[in-house]
């Protein structure tokens, strides 16, 4: 039978109470609740009763993943060991040495690998940037939209197994007022959102941990875009086409890039029918631009960059084409359910007639739903990019190359 460890931690305190009576010169090292350890994949906190007769000290190479707190003490202490969740389908360990003067011990864990996919739970912060009390964003607004984002990512065809959730606290671990929102006055408005997440105005500075937070910057701007995002870095040994590769985030903050969502307010509260069903554009323009935060590309060609999505189960479409299409319409088109049958349609590369209905495409469409393909995609990026909230799969940084990590070059932004 095993013995509950809180228990056995009250145990070994009278333990101690009755030997220090009876043996005042006891030296050694001692761990009462044995040195070998399983954990669930579930993770937990280990508390080990330790006793010792002189200063201790533990020593050893692990992860991230598990966090030593207490590591060193004099006579009666505890270990404590945080453990986190292990969402890798292998199992993982590690060894530690707990030693004073007179020996050393090694304590093993093994933790359990995942028997079923982790669910994402991201924490958003909306930074609501304003010139004028009417730039505002009405209360309530925000949480709406979110909601209606996570409908979009859990509610279509393809379920992405995460969750965008308002932060209740901030940095500094203090409630916020707002959940998720926090309102910031703001001169020089309206500000070109490039120049903004290419820190132009330095506000990297100011912006909230991205391991930690989805920073979504709202301010006012001329662009004719609704919004832009940066795609996120990946270590550099995992594979994934169409996204950025850098080793240094595991061990820095970005600090000459805004890494964020910018959403143009300029184009905020709009929407319009498309054949009996209301399109809401900011629900959309959020949804789209998590997308690209997420790693996700747009599912066409232009010849200006975008080659594509890297997703086979999403066609290929020439934007360039449908663009020229819309340009030739008559201006004073008029906004019928036909002429919306035409808009929604888009010729594939290889000849096929489809409706655009992906979140990732551009202009008329339904554009409510991801792909299977879209999703292992996101499922890559969500287990392993150094920026982004959540638990990570364990890699070693420069793994593969051996090398010092290079800071990576200002990366440009995706709309």
């Amino acid at each position: 039978m095993r013995l509950n460890r809180g228990l056995s931690c009250l145990l070994f305190l009278g333990v101690l109470a009755f030997s220090g009576c009876s043996d005042d010169k006891w030296e050694g090292l001692k761990v009462f609740d044995g040195t070998f350890f399983e954990i669930g994949s579930e993770g937990e906190q280990l508390r080990i009763p330790i006793r010792s007769s002189s200063e201790w000290v533990v020593t050893g190479n692990w992860g991230k993943w598990c966090e030593i707190r207490q590591e060193s003490g004099e006579k009666v202490y505890t270990l404590v060991l945080d453990v986190g969740v292990n969402i890798a389908r292998q199992e993982r360990g590690m060894s530690l040495e707990l030693s004073n003067r007179e020996e050393t011990l090694e304590i093993e864990l093994r933790q359990a690998a995942a028997t079923e996919e982790y669910e994402y739970v991201l924490p958003v912060i909306f930074h609501v940037l304003y010139r004028v009390p009417e730039d505002d964003v009405p209360v309530g607004y925000l949480s709406s939209c979110l909601e209606r984002v996570n409908e979009l990512y859990r509610d279509g065809p393809v379920d992405m197994n995460l969750k965008f959730v308002l932060a209740t606290h901030d940095p500094n671990g203090q409630l916020l007022e707002e959940p998720g929102v926090r309102r910031e006055f703001r001169e020089g408005l309206p500000m070109d959102m490039f120049d903004f997440v290419g820190n132009k105005f330095g506000d990297c500075a100011w912006i909230w941990d991205p391991k930690e937070y989805i920073n979504v910057v709202i301010f006012d701007s001329k662009s004719i875009l609704s919004g832009c995002a940066h795609f996120p870095y990946l270590p550099e040994c995992v594979v994934l086409p169409g996204v950025l590769f850098s080793d240094w985030y595991a061990d820095h903050l970005p600090d000459a890039h805004v890494h964020c969502v910018a959403w143009n307010r300029s184009h905020m509260f709009s929407r319009y029918e498309l054949l009996g069903v209301i399109f809401d554009y900011d629900v959309f323009t959020l949804a789209h631009e998590m997308g690209h935060y997420l790693g996700l590309l747009h599912p066409f060609v232009d010849g200006k960059g975008n080659f594509g999505d890297y997703c086979d189960d999403t066609p290929d479409y020439c934007v360039n084409g449908y663009e020229t299409f819309l340009s030739e319409l008559d201006e004073t088109f008029p906004y019928s359910d036909d002429n919306y049958r035409k808009v929604i349609q888009r010729v594939a590369l290889n000849g096929r007639v489809f409706i655009a209905d992906n979140i990732m495409d551009y202009e008329f469409g339904y554009l409510d739903r991801f792909t299977l393909e879209q999703r292992k995609r996101v499922r890559t990026v969500l287990e392993n990019a150094w920026l982004l909230p959540g638990p990570k799969i364990e890699v070693e940084p420069r793994a593969r190359s051996g090398k010092k990590a290079v800071k990576p070059s200002v990366p440009k932004p995706v709309s």
